[in-house]
C-alpha cells in the first residue's frame, strides 16, 4: 500500500493547535539564541487553563527577555525516565520558533529521555489571511543517540499564507526508537503561494524507525527535490522509506502543479520492511457540497522524476520498490452537477538499482495510479487525463553467481498504470508506459513472475557464468501495458568490461 499524504491531516491540525495554544506571546524572529539542557525537570511551558484550547508540555528556548528564540540555540535532552521516576516528558522539543521570517541555525540533540515530537524549526501560523513575507526554515541539525521519540521533523509548518521554503536540514540518528523522520512537512492555506522542501540529509546508522520521508508538503504548488535519505549497516531497522511526498487536496475549481525531483534514497546492507520510493506525488479531488457551485473544472500538472532508489550490499528491501509514484483520485458526489478533471500525471526518469530481490517483491521504474471514486447519487464527470511511466531505468546487479534461481521475486516493471476508471460521464486516459524504459541484469540465476514494459534490455553477462543456467527466468508472458503494436525491444548482451 501506498503512503498517502493525506492520512495526516489530523496530524497538522493537531500539532497546530498543540503549539499554537503554548506559544501565546510575542515572537521575535532573529533574537539571541540560548543553549538549553533539559535533564528530566524544569524549563517546561504549561498551557494555562483558561486558555481552553488544550494542553501539554514544551521546551523550546527563549532569549533574556523571556520570548521565544528562532535561531542559532542549542538544545539537548537528556534523562533516563527510569532511573528519575519524577521526571517529566516533554510534548515538544523545539529548536527555533518564530512567527514569520528566517528560522536557522538550531540544534537539538536527543540523547536520553522520552518525547512525543522534536522539531529544528516552527513557524507559527497567522491567522489572517494576508500574504506576509517569504518564510525560509533552513540549516538546522538534529541528531539522535538515543530515547524514544513519535515524530522527527526538520521544520515543521502547519499552515502558512506565504511563498515558503523548507531547505538543508540534516537529522542523523544513531541510535533509539522513533516512529516517523521527516526533514519537513508543511501545509498552505493559501492556493496561490509556492512551497518548498529540499536539501534534507537523513542518515540513519542505527536504531528503530517506523517511516522515513525527505520531506512532505500539502498545497497546490509544491516541490519537493534534492533530498537525501541513506540507512546504513544491520543495526537500522527500518519500516519504510519515501524521498519525498508532494500531495494536494481540493473541492472546488482550480489548478496544481506539484512535483518530487531528484531525491535520491539509498540503503546499505539494512533490511527495510516496507516500501521505498524515490519519489512520491498525490493529488485528490473531490465535490461533495451540495450548496457549492453547480460545475467545477480543475487542471493539474504532477511527475515524480529523476529520482534515484539503490539498494547495495546485503541490503534487502521487503515490500516493492518504486522509484517514482503518481497518485491521482477524483469523484464527483454531489447530484445535478458537472466535474471536469484535465491534466497529466508522469512518473519519467527515475532509477532503481537493487543488487538482491525480495520474494513476492516487485519492482516500478514508474508508477501512475488513477482512480475514480463511485459514482453513485453524484453527478456527471469528464475526466481527460494523460499519464506516462517513461524512461525509467532498473538496474539488477548481484556479484554472486549461481546455478539455481537466487529468488523468485515478484515482477519487474519499467512503467506501470492502475486504472479504476467508473464514470458517469466521459473518461479519455493516454498513456505511454514503454518508451525509453530499460532494464539493465548484471547478474545470472534471476527468476521473476513478470517482466513489463521495458523498451531496452541490456544482458551483461557475469564472469565465470555457466551455459547452462540462464540469467532470467520469467514466469509470466511480458505484456508491454497497452497498444505498443510497432514498438521495437532492443536486447544488449555483454561481456564484462
Amino acid at each position: 500500500m501506498y503512503y498517502s499524504v493525506f492520512r495526516h491531516t489530523k496530524l497538522f491540525i493537531a500539532l497546530h493547535a498543540a503549539l499554537a495554544s503554548t506559544l501565546c506571546f510575542p515572537i521575535m524572529a532573529g533574537a539571541e539564541a540560548e543553549t538549553l539542557i533539559y535533564e528530566g525537570k524544569g524549563g517546561l511551558q504549561s498551557i494555562p487553563d483558561e486558555w481552553e484550547i488544550g494542553s501539554g508540555k514544551v521546551l523550546f528556548p527563549v532569549t533574556k527577555e523571556g520570548t521565544p528564540s528562532a535561531s542559532n540555540n542549542k538544545v539537548t535532552v537528556r534523562y533516563d525516565p527510569i532511573v528519575n521516576d519524577d521526571s517529566i516528558d516533554p510534548d515538544l522539543v523545539l529548536g527555533g520558533v518564530a512567527k514569520d521570517g528566517t528560522i536557522e541555525g538550531n540544534v537539538v540533540n536527543m540523547e536520553k529521555g522520552s518525547v512525543s515530537w522534536v522539531i529544528g524549526g516552527f513557524l507559527i501560523p497567522d491567522d489572517s489571511s494576508a500574504a506576509t513575507e517569504k518564510v525560509i526554515i533552513m540549516n538546522n541539525i538534529i541528531n539522535i543517540e538515543g530515547g524514544s521519540v513519535e515524530s522527527i521533523m526538520g521544520a515543521f509548518i502547519p499552515e502558512t499564507n506565504s511563498d515558503t521554503v523548507i531547505t538543508n536540514n540534516t537529522i542523523t540518528m544513531n541510535g533509539g526508537e522513533v516512529g516517523e523522520i521527516s526533514g519537513g512537512r508543511l501545509s498552505s492555506k493559501s492556493r496561490d503561494v509556492g512551497l518548498a522542501i529540499n536539501g534534507t540529509i537523513i542518515t540513519v546508522n542505527g536504531g528503530t524507525v517506523d517511516r522515513i520521508l525527505g520531506g512532505q508538503i500539502y498545497g497546490a504548488h509544491a516541490a519537493v527535490t534534492d533530498n537525501e535519505i541513506t540507512v546504513n549497516g544491520n543495526t537500522a531497522k527500518v519500516s519504510g522509506i519515501s524521498g519525498g511526498v508532494a500531495g494536494d487536496y481540493f473541492s472546488t475549481t482550480g489548478s496544481n502543479s506539484s512535483s518530487t525531483k531528484s531525491n535520491k534514497v539509498t540503503v546499505n546492507g539494512s533490511t527495510v520492511e516496507g516500501e521505498v520510493y524515490g519519489g512520491q506525488t498525490e493529488i485528490e479531488s473531490s465535490l461533495s457540497d451540495s450548496s457549492g457551485p453547480t460545475s467545477f473544472t480543475f487542471d493539474f500538472t504532477t511527475i515524480a522524476a529523476d529520482n534515484n532508489v539503490t539498494v547495495s550490499g546485503d541490503g534487502l528491501v521487503e515490500g516493492d520498490v518504486y522509484g517514482g509514484h503518481v497518485n491521482i483520485k477524483y469523484e464527483n458526489r454531489v447530484s445535478n452537477t458537472s466535474a471536469k478533471i484535465t491534466g497529466s500525471a508522469s512518473a519519467k526518469g527515475n532509477t532503481v538499482t537493487i543488487s538482491k530481490l525480495s520474494k513476492d517483491s516487485s519492482v516500478y521504474g514508474g508508477y501512475v495510479s488513477i482512480a475514480e471514486g463511485d459514482p453513485s447519487n453524484g453527478g456527471t464527470l469528464t475526466a481527460e487525463i494523460t499519464a506516462k511511466a517513461i524512461k525509467n531505468i532498473v538496474t539488477v546487479s548481484d556479484t554472486s553467481i549461481s546455478d539455481t534461481p537466487k529468488v523468485t521475486a515478484g515482477s519487474l516493471y519499467g512503467g506501470y498504470l492502475d486504472k479504476t476508471i467508473i464514470s458517469t460521464g466521459t473518461s479519455t486516459i493516454t498513456s505511454n508506459l514503454f518508451t525509453g524504459n530499460t532494464l539493465n541484469l548484471k547478474t545470472n540465476a534471476v527468476s521473476v513472475k513478470g517482466l513489463h514494459n521495458f523498451q531496452y534490455l541490456n544482458f551483461t553477462l557475469p564472469e565465470n557464468i555457466a551455459n547452462t543456467t540462464p540469467m532470467l527466468t520469467v514466469e509470466d508472458a511480458p505484456d508491454y501495458g497497452g497498444d505498443h503494436s510497432g514498438n521495437l525491444v532492443t536486447l544488449d548482451i555483454r561481456t564484462p568490461s
